[in-house]
């Protein structure tokens, strides 16, 4: 007689995802010899945690990384505490990491002092996710991937909230960059800042972000890039981009007393289909081009409410479309110019502010902030949230409204600022609900005499939620309400 044993199927499920959740463990290393043998012993998807302390590179040309969905992380989450350490940018030929496998990630630490790449990809290499790192002196460029004769692009890689530069405030050679990716798809480019890729020779050195050689549906948005040579390029040449948005980026540039070959801000060259929109771009060198478009190839490009102090000038028959950009920025409209900080501080920038187009998808500036603020967009890539500007004519536009100004987005446990506009003086209520209509905070409450104010009110005990903000006047139960968002 046989006896059959029946398992239900949703135990079986149960026991599959706890088999897979067991498989999928955590190495902790603390020494350069452990954390080689962890990247060669472990299995896909496991996560290596670097304990704080300096892991200097010997007896490998790099630290090869081929598993797939493996995560090399600084345990402390502190990026500064965890250093993978190289032997010199003009040492023997080695790497930081190799990535020969998709879907690995690489945070919370840094990687420094190498002669070839901190990064470096094999081809047809996917889901690469580099985040809160910092990559520094390199001989080579910082972050590479290359292309080879296969037909499948590297596709989805993200680069995000780090740091990429050079530590002497130049390079050791004309061929440095920043990230450089050829035939990639997909990416996005996001939060980082770029600092002094610059070249020591008469050859400039290549971008702080290129994406080239038939790489398409590049995003690079909200980065800094400071001193660099050449800003952000998409293709080179006859070596092309297709589509992609650059938006929302700041990029600076000094004069430099000795000879500088600083060069432009955003190149698009032979990349149609590209969209340049809400960047500010503010340069004291001599170069006199902020955004080129250029060659034949590149058509059917947007160029829009970008901020500049130099031209936007098509050169070798680039065609685009340009709209509401702005070329003659002066440097007091800004926080910091030399720290390149390009917030827009100065009530003198009324021909920017509230200026520009509404343009799909543009609902955020540089640092997250909603847009738009007042009754438009601004030009460039900050959203100005000072005390709103108003003009004789803007005066009489608001001169019986009651008007509550859009509130940028808000950081937990930080302080926010909210501006509003009253043609009377009475007692005023400013109060935060949520969705459902739930007071969550009492934020002002106080006789104000009419015209505009702004408060400062503290985000403590409040959750990342969406959140409904209201202005009331309580003697005529009136109110009206804008909607926020807590990240």
């Amino acid at each position: 007689m046989s006896f059959y044993h029946y398992i239900p199927a949703y135990q079986i499920l149960l026991i599959v995802h706890i088999i897979s959740f067991i498989s999928y463990g955590e190495i902790v290393v603390s020494t350069f010899d452990g954390l080689i043998d962890a990247v060669k012993t472990g299995n896909p998807k496991d996560t290596i945690l670097l304990t704080d302390g300096t892991y200097n590179i010997k007896n490998t040309w790099s630290i090869p990384i081929e598993k797939e969905g493996m995560v090399i992380k600084g345990q402390s989450g502190d990026r500064s505490k965890v250093i993978i350490n190289g032997r010199g940018m003009k040492a023997d030929g080695h790497h930081g990491f190799w990535i020969n496998s998709s879907n690995v990630t690489i945070c919370d630490l840094t990687i420094q002092n190498v002669r070839n790449h901190c990064i470096q990809t094999n081809i047809n290499t996917d889901g690469l996710n580099v985040k809160n790192c910092v990559l520094r002196d390199a001989g080579e460029q910082l972050l590479k991937v290359p292309k080879g004769d296969s037909d499948n692009p590297s596709e989805n890689g993200v680069v995000e909230n780090c740091l990429f530069e050079y530590s002497a405030g130049i390079g050791p050679q004309y061929y440095i960059g920043g990230i450089d990716c050829h035939f990639s798809k997909d990416w996005i480019v996001r939060k980082n800042v770029f600092k002094y890729i610059r070249s020591p020779e008469d050859k400039i050195a290549e971008h702080a972000i290129h994406f080239w050689s038939n790489s398409e549906n590049t995003v690079v948005e909200r980065n800094l890039i400071i001193d660099c040579d050449r800003g952000i390029g998409f293709g080179l040449g006859s070596s092309g981009h297709l589509g992609g948005i650059i938006r929302n980026n700041m990029i600076y540039h000094r004069k430099y007393d000795s000879a500088d070959r600083g060069d432009v801000g955003i190149a698009l060259e032979s990349s149609p289909n590209t969209m340049v929109y809400n960047n500010t771009v503010f340069f004291e060198h001599e170069y006199t081009n902020s955004i080129e478009y250029r060659f034949s190839e590149t058509n059917n490009v947007y160029i829009a409410n970008n901020l500049t102090n130099k031209r936007i000038l098509s050169r070798n028959s680039g065609t685009a479309t340009l709209e509401c950009n702005y070329e003659n920025a002066t440097a007091n409209w800004f926080k910091n110019v030399i720290s390149g900080d390009l917030h827009i501080i100065s009530h003198e920038a009324v021909n920017i502010i509230d200026k520009g187009v509404h343009i799909t998808g543009l609902d955020n500036d540089y640092d997250g902030n909603f847009r738009p603020n007042g009754s438009g967009i601004d030009i460039g890539a900050d959203e100005f949230f000072g005390t709103p500007i108003i003009n004789k004519t803007e005066n009489i536009i608001y001169k019986n409204k009651t008007v509550l100004f859009q509130n940028h987005p808000i950081e937990i446990n930080s302080t926010s600022y909210t501006s509003f506009f009253i043609p009377f003086s009475d007692y005023m209520c400013i109060s935060l609900y949520d969705i459902s209509g739930r007071q969550i905070k009492k934020i002002y409450g106080q006789y104000t005499t009419k015209g505009f104010h702004t408060i400062t009110w503290s985000t403590s005990h409040i959750t990342r939620e969406i959140y409904v903000l209201t202005l009331t006047r309580p003697s005529n139960n009136t109110s009206i309400t804008k909607i926020v968002r807590v990240y």
